[in-house]
């Protein structure tokens, strides 16, 4: 594929518009993103020349959130420690939402996998909210298992949480989380395999086990790369169609500006969360690729309400092949509620609600 060039961004129709009718600021890769409507005069550059962002990052104000988004590449749960370490390295960047794909777990194995990853959570933020999902798949006994994502939602936003689940299939995951009275924010977690073609993939990847599945549902030749943008599709129009704000953390294993991608957004009406904090040409967000692959994407009421983004440098997290990236919004203008509602405890938007089951409803 060749690169996007400022022309293709320009006519692009899922670039953030100039939502606050203020001038657009030139983008010469090397100016700062301190200077357009989308940031707070409080925020530091997290832009340098190479596209990545500086460390550390900026401090949230109160009534903002963090969404990062991390395929991590195996999530460890052997030992306490190990997860305690990955969790430590994710509290550094102060989350408030954490989205993980190829957490490569199965996660019926729950005494090795799940149950460890809440207790050492809960040490750190207690009142953690969190999802996973996998494949389920004969195949696998113990705890590895190829594909699969998980969600861990925090602080302020945990007695938000209205309801929560995940895909049959592993591929996806959310939670919906109240944002006044009515609105809710649908924060979705996913992974597309990278193959175009199951053929030639081994029987225990990721893209055969969906292959498996997607067989087993009596579809005759299955394309599980294509299938799961349909399928987050239909899912994610559900939610729109009611009124609610939607935002997609995805390790597409495409480019932005793919056809297939550039469908998808169109149909949902999503834009890039992250243009306008990045350089034209934004740096790749996987080690051994040239281009951006890892995404966040959201409906026009969340792009009004973003106030950074950014991409972290490789080698920043927990080890992967795949770097860190983050939104940064408030919560204050994405509920258009007061900061004083924010924090009162009495207010029915911070009322826990969420159900002490912990298995997700599968949809």
């Amino acid at each position: 594929m060749t690169s996007i060039t400022s022309a293709e961004t320009a006519n692009n129709s899922h670039t953030p518009p100039n939502v606050n009718n203020t001038p657009p600021t030139p983008n010469t890769h090397c100016t700062t993103h301190t200077e357009t409507a989308h940031t707070t005069p409080t925020q530091t550059p997290t832009t340098p020349n190479n596209g990545y962002a500086q460390l550390p990052l900026p401090t949230l104000r109160p009534t903002d959130i963090r969404l990062i988004s991390h395929n991590i590449n195996t999530l460890h749960t052997t030992t306490e420690a190990e997860i305690a370490t990955t969790l430590d390295f994710y509290r550094e960047f102060d989350p408030t939402i954490i989205g993980l794909q190829e957490t490569n777990k199965n996660w019926t194995i729950f005494e090795k996998t799940e149950g460890p990853l809440r207790k050492v959570t809960q040490q750190r933020w207690p009142g953690a909210r969190i999802v996973t999902a996998h494949s389920r798949d004969k195949a696998f006994h113990g705890p590895h298992q190829p594909g699969g994502v998980a969600q861990i939602v925090l602080r302020q936003l945990t007695g938000r949480v209205t309801s929560h689940g995940k895909d049959a299939l592993g591929r996806y995951a959310w939670q919906e989380i109240l944002l006044d009275g009515t609105h809710k924010l649908i924060v979705i977690t996913a992974y597309r395999v990278s193959q175009l073609s199951a053929t030639g993939a081994g029987p225990e990847t990721s893209v055969m086990q969906q292959w498996r599945r997607l067989r087993a549902q009596g579809i005759e030749n299955p394309n599980p790369r294509q299938q799961m943008l349909d399928d987050l599709l239909t899912f994610s129009k559900t939610h729109e169609g009611a009124g609610n704000e939607v935002i997609i953390m995805m390790d597409a294993n495409a480019r932005i500006d793919d056809p297939d991608i550039d469908k998808f957004m169109d149909e949902l009406n999503m834009y890039d969360l992250m243009a306008d904090y990045l350089p034209d040409t934004q740096p790749p967000t996987y080690q051994r690729g040239q281009h951006k692959i890892d995404h966040i994407i959201g409906k026009i009421g969340v792009l009004t309400a973003m106030t950074g983004a950014g991409i972290l440098p490789f080698g920043e997290g927990p080890r992967s092949d795949h770097a860190i990236i983050y939104v940064d919004l408030s919560l204050e203008t994405l509920s258009g509620m007061t900061s004083q509602s924010l924090h009162d405890p009495t207010h029915p938007s911070s009322r826990r609600l969420w159900s002490t089951d912990i298995k997700a409803t599968e949809k």
